[in-house]
């Protein structure tokens, strides 16, 4: 790879570890006193499906987006 793939590989894994941490923290926040640990989470599954779900529809209508604008 050349040094400006370098570049924004690093940028990009650095975003990354911003973005991972204030969401953890904050998911923390909002379901630990009342869910627990993630990892001990009995409903880790559902929930991901729902995330995933959601995932979708965003990624969806973003594409709807785009598309509208062409």
């Amino acid at each position: 790879m050349n040094k400006a793939n370098e570049k924004f590989l690093s940028d990009l894994k650095d975003l990354i570890a911003e973005i991972v941490d204030t969401k953890y923290r904050l998911g923390y926040k909002k379901h630990a006193d009342k869910e627990g640990d993630i990892w001990d989470n009995p409903l880790l599954l559902d929930n991901a499906i729902d995330e995933a779900i959601d995932l979708v529809i965003y990624l969806l209508t973003l594409k709807y987006q785009n598309e509208k604008k062409n």
